[in-house]
């Protein structure tokens, strides 16, 4: 798979094939690992707040809206969790979600 390195956001060009978060062997492809928001989905369901992980990836917007209803929650697990991945999306820039 050929990746030109023009859509790669430059904060992440030097570091792009040791982040755990671009997995090139994967169909998809964004800002966070997968593991960490399938542990952010778990948690918003304790809220009562149903989350998509996937969609979490390519919607940026959607991401963001969740994230912030994560951060004002009361679980404070939840509230460092919602921070650190609005951080990681933050250092990626814009990314390109699907892979073909």
């Amino acid at each position: 798979m050929f990746i030109p390195l023009d859509l790669v956001p430059a904060s992440n060009a030097g570091t792009l094939w040791q982040d755990e978060s671009f997995d090139l062997g994967s169909l998809i492809a964004g800002p966070v690992a997968m593991g960490e928001l399938q542990h952010f989905e778990q948690l918003m369901r304790q809220e009562g707040t149903a989350v998509q992980p996937t969609r979490m990836i390519y919607d940026r917007l959607y991401a963001f809206e969740r994230l912030a209803k994560g951060h004002a929650s009361s679980n404070t697990e939840l509230r460092e969790l919602s921070l650190t991945l609005f951080e990681s999306y933050q250092s990626a820039g814009e990314w390109i979600g699907l892979i073909h």
